[in-house]
């Protein structure tokens, strides 16, 4: 019986053929080698009486006088195609002669010639097995890339090659690896969803950012709008002023329709402005002064009175502490006020207009007399200084401060300040002057009407006094002080006055209130008495000196006008003492008989003397 054995899967193929009476050696000599690239013809079917068929090559066996000639057709119908194997040509070489035509199965009887192995292809010549086989390839995963298989492949079950005919016969691709890359590449298609996809997601997430960067420059706008109509009649930030324009909804400036009836008189803007128009004590340059950012001034005359006029300045600052330090410099600059020809008559603290705000009232002594209110004020980070003049004084600092209030309103929403509301004015002492604690140029009226002007000395802690020869006690060296000073103011500019004509200013500091107090009668009581003592001397009692200092601080004290004669020369004296706490302030002046001061204005000179010693 003819069977079929498969040896290992590498690739050599064994068939075995069990021949009757035949060892197992000589049945492993039938084996024969597949690992030739040359086809061998395969026998055909067996008709249906081969089990009855003789012969060495059937399942059956050959009669012994077969040869092939007496009966050709039982040969054929046994074997009708029959191929050479390579054993038999092996045996034909050995023998040194080719095989016989007449005998071309001239084989030893000992070999004989297995059916021969269906055809299969070379696996030199044809593709790895696994390119194309129908089971599983030998070669290891993972070894070569992917190969698409063949169109028609040869399986272990074909009897024969492929039929040209109806399957051309491909040539072999090359060697190709079986499995894919450990990175496939990538499609041209997906990153460019991806980067659309990206974009589409960048554009949606630009959204929100598009309306947000459209409301912020809607509100620039708006901004820079507000900036354009706040900086009309810009001066820049050293304070010097341009033209006027027509006034806007969100003008910070004082306009004609706020003063409304100020004043007494009818107002009208007018639309030229320069340097010479700026607030009286108020320079445009000071040491220490912040740089505005913004400023913007106009001034506004009167059709009724040549001399009424209101000058108002506004300078916006960076932040609130460059305003208020603005603000600060300002008042003590109104407090002092350099200007040579105005005198400091009073001064008063608004509440409820701004953040901050006082007025100075100053009376410039000229053939007639001109009188400013100078107010100013801070509301956030921007100052207004408004200087009112007017040909009479019947105006009081709330009139000022009503009428400016519309333009606070207006400041107060852009700067965020405090908005006016309910306007309260109270008397006080002007902001501390230059130096603190004495008496100020500003601070001593003028004598004659548009002339004269005073000049003061720094203050001295050596005194040089001369006295009234009244006191009794040397002034130059008094005990139990614990500090003093001397400060000398002198007329100028006055053909009137006197030669040498002028105030001298005296402060005794002592450790208690009581000790300052028992100077101060001791020296009432010599200066009253000065009469008994020298018949020359005549005393007559001035004006009593009775005012409050900073923080509530009491001013009491007394002065006299003290006329020494001689036998050719007249001498007067105006003399103030009194005490402010722990201090003694004295007051030496040396009119005439014709150029002396008022009884008012020595009590506000004293008076003033006693409040600027209490800012110290």
């Amino acid at each position: 019986m003819l069977g079929h054995g498969t040896a290992a899967r590498g690739g050599t193929r064994q068939r075995s053929l069990d021949w009757p009476g035949q060892t197992g050696a000589e049945q492993g000599k039938s084996v024969a080698e597949d690992n030739s690239s040359t086809p061998r013809r395969a026998l055909g079917p067996l008709p249906d009486d081969a089990a009855n068929t003789g012969g060495r090559f059937g399942f059956g066996a050959f009669d012994d006088d077969f040869d092939g000639e007496d009966d050709p057709g039982e040969a054929t119908v046994v074997l009708r195609r029959l191929a050479m194997s390579p054993l038999t040509a092996s045996s034909a070489d050995s023998a040194g002669s080719p095989a016989s035509p007449e005998d071309p199965l001239d084989v030893e009887s000992s070999t004989p010639v297995p059916p021969p192995m269906p055809v299969l292809p070379d696996p030199e010549a044809a593709l790895p097995p696994a390119s194309g086989r129908r089971f599983s390839a030998t070669t290891e995963p993972l070894e070569y890339a992917w190969a698409a298989p063949r169109r028609s492949a040869a399986s272990p079950a074909s009897p024969t090659s492929p039929n040209p005919a109806i399957d051309p016969v491909l040539p072999p691709p090359p060697a190709r690896p079986t499995t894919p890359p450990p990175v496939t590449v990538a499609m041209p298609a997906t990153p460019q969803k991806a980067e659309r996809s990206d974009k589409k997601r960048a554009k949606k997430n630009r959204k929100p950012l598009l309306i947000i960067v459209g409301a912020l420059t809607a509100f620039a706008l708006l901004v820079s709008g507000v900036v354009y109509l706040l900086t009309l009649n810009s001066i820049g930030p050293s304070g010097v002023p341009s033209t006027s324009a027509t006034p806007s909804a969100l003008d910070p400036l004082v306009t004609a329709a706020d003063l409304g009836s100020f004043g007494g008189v009818t107002w009208t803007e007018t639309t030229a402005i320069n340097d010479e128009a700026r607030p009286l004590c108020l320079p445009s340059e000071a040491d220490g002064l912040p740089a505005a950012q913004r400023s913007v001034a106009r001034r506004i005359a009167s059709t009724t009175d040549q001399v009424a006029a209101v000058v108002n300045i506004v300078d916006t600052y960076a932040d609130v502490a460059s305003a208020t330090t603005a603000y600060q410099l300002r008042l003590s600059q109104a407090g002092t006020c350099p200007d040579t020809v105005a005198h400091i008559t009073g001064a008063s603290s608004i509440t409820g207009l701004a953040d901050s705000a006082n007025a100075v009232r100053l009376t410039v002594q000229n053939e007639a007399n001109e009188y400013h209110f100078l107010q100013l004020s801070r509301t956030g980070r921007t100052v207004s200084l408004i200087d009112a003049v007017l040909s009479t004084d019947d105006v009081n600092a709330a009139a000022l401060a009503n009428a400016s209030s519309p333009s606070l309103n207006r400041q107060c929403n852009g700067s965020e300040g405090t908005c006016p509301t309910s306007i309260s004015v109270e008397a006080e002492v002007p902001a501390a002057g230059t130096p603190p604690g004495w008496l100020v140029e500003a601070d001593l009226p003028r004598l004659t009407p548009a002339a004269g002007r005073w000049g003061a000395t720094d203050p001295a802690t050596t005194l040089h006094l001369i006295g009234s020869q009244c006191e009794v006690i040397d002034l130059n060296a008094v005990t139990g002080t614990t500090a003093v000073g001397q400060r000398t103011f002198l007329l100028a500019d006055d053909a009137l006055a006197p030669s040498g004509f002028g105030v001298d200013q005296a402060v005794y500091s002592f450790s208690t209130a009581g000790a300052a107090t028992k100077l101060r009668d001791k020296l009432v009581k010599n200066i009253e008495s000065c009469p008994d003592r020298a018949p020359t001397a005549s005393i007559a009692e001035g004006p009593a000196i009775k005012g409050t200092g900073v923080d509530e601080a009491k001013i009491a004290g007394s002065s006299y006008v003290v006329t020494q004669k001689t036998e050719t020369n007249t001498v007067v004296f105006r003399v103030a003492v009194m005490t402010v706490g722990d201090r003694m302030v004295y007051l030496l002046a040396n009119p005439s008989t014709d150029f002396d001061f008022s009884d008012t204005d020595w009590r506000q000179v004293a008076v003033r003397a006693g409040q600027r010693v209490s800012q110290s």
